[in-house]
């Protein structure tokens, strides 16, 4: 049993280790709770606070085992139930998370937060009508709360009742309007039902809130392309890739607007950075090999459409235009045989098969005159 003296000197560790935690000096922090765990081992705050300090390390093993003693000690203990609710998930554990918030929720049945991360972990876990069932009671509690409408959302968009979910991150807009992510998922929500102003509306608000949000740049990309407004759509493109240098497809999508615009030396250009990144990007390989078709520079023609059928052995339109360019180089041989593995591919293909036949008329008659 421990005396009053005892117990005061304990509370100096505690209020020390607050403190500690206050300044950030978390290691201090841990071994101020340690001390004052040696005088008093029976408050379950103490281990509390000690598994969010592990926690927070990233001794996800540690927080655990602290806040399994916190509830040992004080089983109805709802705040170290959802601690370690929390810690489970961030173990890629959602079964265990549920359970424990569930545990949380019996002492506690009206705090929104157990309902909102149990919400999370049942869509972790992919129970998602329990996950909706659990955000809609966060709602019930919470009407306020953004996060419960966004995630609804989410879950109706992975569930493809994209109207629904529309519905759903409107509302998470109007709840948060600061707030990006509402405004981005929005916008793809937009795009897939082809509402394509609308969701450069939303893309434009969610890049003001964050000038720095790369995906909503490209998404805006995407949509000018799909639109033809091509100097929009690479406006919107240079900025992601000034964001993100290492994204291969935002270099790709950009090397194919530009042979759009029949400016094939620029889209060469940056379907070669596509390649750099990504060497087995087979798109950017076979474009490649177009806009050197194009250019008529033939040897670098060759080399990209040999890459891209290594990487790609059944591209057929890559066979073709490979042949094509064999016989533009005058290698009528060449040109035949990469024609006819097209057809051993594909028998009915209509451009391997038209210019096979033209080929070997003209190889007929070189023999012939020879």
């Amino acid at each position: 049993m421990t005396d009053k003296t005892e117990l005061d000197i304990a509370n100096q560790y505690f209020r020390l280790a607050i403190e500690y935690t206050k300044q950030t000096k978390l290691d201090q922090a841990i071994e101020a709770y340690h001390s004052a765990i040696l005088i008093d081992s029976e408050q379950a705050s103490i281990y509390n606070n000690l598994g969010l300090l592990y926690a927070q390390k990233g001794n996800l093993f540690k927080a655990v085992q602290s806040y399994l003693k916190a509830i040992q000690i004080t089983p109805d203990f709802s705040i170290a139930h959802n601690n370690l609710g929390l810690v489970y998930l961030q173990q890629g554990q959602p079964s265990p998370a549920i359970k424990a918030f569930q545990k949380g929720i019996r002492t506690n049945p009206n705090d929104s937060s157990l309902h909102h991360n149990l919400g999370c972990a049942y869509q972790t876990h992919g129970s998602l009508e329990e996950a909706i069932s659990e955000f809609e009671r966060v709602i019930e509690l919470d009407p306020k709360n953004a996060n419960a409408y966004f995630n609804i959302g989410s879950i109706l968009e992975q569930q493809g009742h994209l109207e629904n979910a529309l519905f759903m991150y409107q509302e998470a807009v109007n709840r948060a309007p600061n707030d990006k992510n509402p405004h981005y998922n929005l916008g793809n929500t937009l795009a897939r039902l082809g509402k394509f102003t609308e969701a450069i509306f939303a893309f434009q608000k969610t890049i003001q809130i964050d000038p720095n949000f790369v995906s909503a740049h490209y998404n805006m990309g995407f949509i000018y392309a799909k639109q033809k407004k091509r100097a929009l759509a690479i406006t919107a493109y240079q900025k992601a890739v000034k964001l993100n240098p290492n994204d291969a497809s935002t270099y790709y999508n950009l090397g194919f607007l530009y042979a759009e615009q029949n400016e094939p030396s620029i889209a060469i250009e940056w379907y070669n950075q596509a390649i750099q990144i990504e060497p087995d990007f087979d798109d950017a390989n076979f474009n490649l090999g177009n806009a050197y078709t194009k250019r008529e520079n033939y040897e670098q023609a060759v080399a990209a459409y040999r890459r891209e059928i290594k990487i790609n052995p059944s591209h057929t339109a890559a066979l073709t235009n490979l042949g094509l360019v064999y016989y533009k180089q005058g290698k009528i041989n060449e040109a035949i045989e990469t024609l006819s593995q097209t057809l051993e591919i594909n028998v009915n293909h209509e451009k391997a098969n038209k210019y096979l036949r033209y080929f070997k008329q003209r190889q007929s008659v070189e023999v012939r005159l020879n």
